[in-house]
């Protein structure tokens, strides 16, 4: 891989997540949003937001601007802010496992679930890891987005151990 795509990968990675983690505490930096902008105008990924923050002097943008500026591009790149940057959603996914793990005696599988993020996957996600190890995640691992909602948690825990169990015993 070359420097300057090394480089990319990188910044492409800490930018979005600065810009984040500003929003979500409340202390966005302008100049992170203008250096992401600028980062993602260098490998023409132009869209309006993108734009907008290069072409205006960052001191002339109010601060509700500025951030909704910094929301409108990570929506554009479709920045994905992950379990590690959101621990509720994997609160909500292990919250969610304590219900369905209540169903778990009825099949014969005893001790305690657990979930496993997969960051060997693409794109991260996380399985259940049963007390005798094995690993339940058929039909690819449970995303981040879907732990927004505990409902869609709930729907999509309990989906992916049933697939998972249906394909290791062969008995609905």
């Amino acid at each position: 891989m070359s420097n300057s795509r090394a480089e990319y990968e990188a910044d492409s990675e800490r930018l979005p997540c600065k810009v984040y983690l500003g929003l979500r505490e409340g202390n966005l930096d302008p100049q992170d949003v203008v250096a992401l902008a600028r980062e993602l105008l260098d490998w023409f990924h132009c869209t309006d937001a993108v734009l907008e923050v290069v072409e205006r002097n960052p001191g002339e943008v109010s601060q509700a601007e500025m951030i909704a500026l910094a929301r409108r591009i990570l929506d554009d790149v479709g920045f994905d802010r992950g379990f590690d940057l959101v621990p509720e959603r994997l609160e909500t996914l292990r919250a969610a496992l304590r219900v369905v793990a209540r169903d778990l005696p009825a099949r014969g599988i005893e001790g305690e679930p657990e979930i496993e993020i997969l960051e060997d996957w693409f794109p991260t996600g996380a399985g259940v890891r049963l007390a005798e190890g094995g690993l339940l995640n058929w039909g690819g691992p449970i995303l981040p987005d879907m732990c927004d909602d505990p409902v869609m948690a709930l729907t999509s825990l309990t989906i992916l151990i049933q697939e998972s169990l249906l394909e290791r015993t062969w008995r609905v």
